[in-house]
């Protein structure tokens, strides 16, 4: 399952294009950096996309979208 564009959009808007990525293998590699990757015991809902904030501002409207659409 993948984030809807919009979703993706506005994600993108607040840390820049180059700063998310709903590719499979970045996705992938970043669940693996987790815990959550390959031979992970835990079952957990696969991530959808990678968010790269590059400050504590960008931190904060993520949360903040995330909150307002229940992500």
């Amino acid at each position: 399952m993948s984030l809807p564009a919009n979703i993706l959009g506005a994600l993108q808007s607040i840390v820049g294009a180059h700063n998310v990525s709903d590719e499979p293998a970045v996705v992938l590699s970043y669940a693996g950096r987790s815990g959550l990757g390959a031979g992970s015991r835990t079952s957990v809902t696969p991530f959808e996309a990678i968010v790269l904030p590059g400050c504590t501002a960008e931190v904060q409207s993520i949360v903040r979208f995330c909150n307002q659409h229940g992500l």
